[in-house]
Order: C-alpha cells, then structure tokens, then sequence
C-alpha cells in the first residue's frame, strides 16, 4: 500500500497522520517538516494504526528474528518520549512500559508512539500521484513542494501515455466493453490532468518567488534610509510587488521614524500623511500591527475636539488601537492607544469617532437624564423607544444587576404597572433578599413585565454589544 500524507511538527519529532487520530512519527534521519512524504507498506491491505503496527512487528521479525515493534513509549506526546528501540534489540516484557503487537499485554494503544523506520517513506514525485492513496487530499498543496521543472519531465512522460489510452478507448466498438475500458481511463485523467492543472500555480510560484528576490535588492540598494531619500524610498516600495518585502519595508520605516537619528514631530506627521495617501502603502499598514506598535508611542495626535455633540446611542465599547482610524477620527477625551473608549460608526460602517470612557458611561449619560456635559462636548443617548435598542438594552441591565444587588429597589421600577401586593413579582422580591438563587427568576420577571421581551434574548444582546472590540 502506498500513501501520501504531509508532514507536520509535534514536540521536538515530524510526525503524519495515517487516520483520523492515527498519529505516527519517524525515526532519524527524519524527513522535513510541512513535507509531502510517500509512504510505502508492501503488503499492506488496510492501513490504520492497529494493522500498521502489526505490519511493521511482522517486519521486523521477518528481518531480525525478533519479535520487536518500533513502539516507543506510552507518554503523551513525542517530547516526553525516549529514543526508539533499536531494530533487531529483543521485546520488552508484557510487564514494562512498551507493549509489542504480539506480546500478552494486548493491542497497541493510541497513548504508543510508532516510529516509522526510514525503509518505509520517501520524499514525494510527481509519479507517486499515478498510484499512491490519499492522493486528492494532497495534491492541492503540490505545487508548494515540487519544482517547475519536475512537472514538465512529468508532462514529457505521461502525455503521450494518456493520448495513447485516448485512441485505445475509441477503436472500441462495443458499449459493454467500452464501459469497462472507460473507468480505469476516468481514473487515470483524473490522476495525470490533476496533477498537471497545478502547473501554472508552480509557474507563477516561483515568478513571485524571483520577483521577492529582485524586490529585496532593490530594497537593499535604497538602505541606509535617509531625509534626503525618504521620497525615493516611499515611490519603491509602492512599487514592489512582493506583499512580505513591502511590509518588512514599512516596518524599517517606521523604526527610522521613532529612532534616535530620525525626523521631529511635525516631519513625522507630515510623512504619515504621504504613507496614508498612497493607497497600496495604506493598504499594507491598514491591518500591520507590527507596524503600528512600532509607532504607537511616538504617534502625533491633535487636540481632542471640544464644543461637539456626539450622539453615542450606538456607540460600541472597544479598546483603541494605533491605526490609520485613530489618525482619521474625531477624538472627545484624552483618547490614546491602548485605553478604553466608545466608537460612534457612521450608517456605513465607518469610523467616525472616538469618546473616551467605557460602558460606565453609557450608564452616567442614561442617569442624567439622555444628555451629560463631559470634556467641552454634549454626549446624547436616544430615549427608549426610539430607533435604537440600545437605551432599552442599558436599563434592562440596570434591573438585571439590582435584582441581585437590590431586590426592593428593583421591583420600584415596576411600580406604575399597579400589580397587586400578592404578586408573584412581589414574592420573588421577598425570597431573592434571603435567597440568591431567587434573584434570577426576579430579574426575568422585571425585564419581562417591563419591557415585553424575553430576559435570554436581551441578555444575549447585551453581552454581544458590551465585549472589548479591538479597532
């Protein structure tokens, strides 16, 4: 049996899958990881762990005379687990740690780490496609792995091949043996123009592979940055069409800016302004948080606006963070990198401004009445009613938390619906004061009577609108 598998990192060893939670790992030498490997079984004819293990005892001693496995240890993970036996030592007793395929002690346990001896895996060819299992699952990353010039050798073999299985398929005249001619043909397309068809991933693989190459000479010709270069260097790095060589640019920029020898303040800023006004730099530091953590102490912010009205009813609670927003936006408060504040989108989904505080106040604005007075500006929330249900969401949490903290105060906020004294409402108060487990049912009690909606659905809506978002 023959498989093709890749090759992933587990502890300190390369190990593959064989199945769903078959884990297997290789004797030295090992082969490299995220690596597509062939392995080979001769004789094999149903591969899981359980057989495989058998397989590879049966081997063994065919070969040694000994009845040994390369079966490690029962630890949990390769790093905790000691060097494999050596082929041809004898096999533990059914009493110790290791347990053989053919020893009292039973079947293998998936805790038993299976070595695979370097005999049994290769590095993967093209032609390994033509016959190997578990060839559609791998064959999607191939062009990661093997060089352009491999799949025109592989084209030079296989073409004619398959052209011949053409003709032969159409001298056929009989549909009962045509139909019998036409699955094995199906299956062997399906193998040589599958392969073939990453061909021109490969291609343009290794073109961007030769443009990164000539990206980072030029990059490498523009070095040291200087004040007399930095037009010339924002004009070749616009220009570069590789996305990892222009980040690692940027970042070399940004680095000059906050070093010792770079620009002042005011050419900081102006220099920021011309990165924001090119769209593929702007693009590629949009989202580049090493970037902006490069600069995020150093960044130049205006002052914070005054005399505005903000209306911060759908405001979102977030922790701010150093981008081109922050640079763009209206600012009410000592607002900064890192510190909490309420962002107010436009209707469109973009930023428009920031207002430094958190949900608390949210909560001040809704005490006072809709409208507070706080660093030179006017912040308004929307009464309940309105479009929003943000200020509805506000006061539902208000009852929710002093029907825990405050049982007799909550149930005031009640007061004008003129439910009598015997009231299940009122009786719940009674229980929750002695009894915490009561102040649930009230809060849903409350949040129902008062509002008409379901307490679940309301507190799953608070809790998506009230979760730290990052910006």
């Amino acid at each position: 049996m023959k498989l093709i598998t890749c090759t992933h990192v587990r502890g300190r060893r390369t190990a593959c899958h064989i199945e769903q939670g078959g884990e297997i790992f290789f004797q030295d030498p090992q082969p490299p990881p995220d690596a597509l490997v062939t392995l080979d079984f001769p004789g094999l004819r149903r591969l899981n762990r359980a057989s495989l293990v058998k397989w590879l005892s049966s081997r063994e001693t065919n070969r040694t005379g000994h009845p040994a496995v390369p079966l490690a240890t029962t630890g949990d993970s390769a790093e905790e687990a000691p060097p494999p036996l050596e082929q041809g030592s004898p096999a533990p007793s059914p009493a110790g740690d290791v347990a053989g395929a053919g020893s009292a002690v039973g079947p293998p346990s998936r805790r038993q780490i299976v070595d695979l001896p370097p005999t049994c895996w290769r590095l993967t060819e093209l032609d390994d496609f033509l016959d190997a299992g578990g060839w559609e699952w791998t064959l999607w990353g191939v062009e990661q792995h093997i060089a352009l010039t491999e799949f025109r050798a592989f084209a030079e073999r296989w073409h004619a091949d398959t052209i011949a299985r053409f003709r032969g398929v159409e001298d056929i005249a009989s549909a009962e043996a045509r139909s019998a001619a036409l699955a094995p043909l199906a299956e062997r397309l399906q193998r040589v123009y599958g392969v073939l068809q990453h061909a021109g991933a490969r291609a343009e693989h290794e073109r961007m592979q030769a443009v990164e190459h000539l990206d980072r000479q030029h990059l490498e010709a523009l070095r040291p940055i200087g004040a007399d270069r930095l037009k010339d260097w924002l004009s070749a790095v616009e220009a570069m069409e590789t996305d990892a060589v222009r980040s690692e640019a940027l970042q070399e920029l940004a680095r000059y800016l906050v070093g010792g020898g770079g620009p002042g303040p005011e050419e900081r800023a102006r220099i920021l302004r011309a990165i924001s006004r090119r769209k593929k730099l702007r693009e590629a530091t949009e989202y580049d948080s090493d970037f902006w953590e490069i600069l995020s102490d150093h960044l130049d912010l205006p002052e914070p606006a005054r005399d505005l009205v903000v209306d911060v009813t759908n405001a979102h609670p977030c922790t701010v963070q150093a981008n081109w927003d922050l640079l763009r936006a209206t600012r009410v408060g000592p607002v900064a990198p890192g510190r909490s504040a309420l962002a107010v989108y436009t209707e469109r989904g973009r930023l428009r401004c920031y207002v430094r505080g958190d949900r608390t106040l949210l909560f001040r604005i809704r005490k006072a009445g809709g409208e507070l007075r706080k660093y030179g500006c006017t912040l308004r929330i929307q009464a309940p009613g309105g479009a929003s249900l943000r200020p509805m969401l506000l006061d539902i949490e208000r009852l929710d938390t002093l029907a825990h903290v405050d049982p007799a105060q909550a149930v005031e906020a009640v007061a004008d619906l003129g439910l009598p004294a015997d009231h299940l409402l009122y009786r719940t108060a009674r229980a929750a004061a002695s009894d915490h487990r009561q102040a649930r049912l009230l809060s849903d009690l409350l949040i129902e009577l008062k509002y008409g909606v379901d307490a679940d659905v309301a507190r799953t809506l608070i809790r998506s609108q009230s979760r730290t978002r990052g910006l």
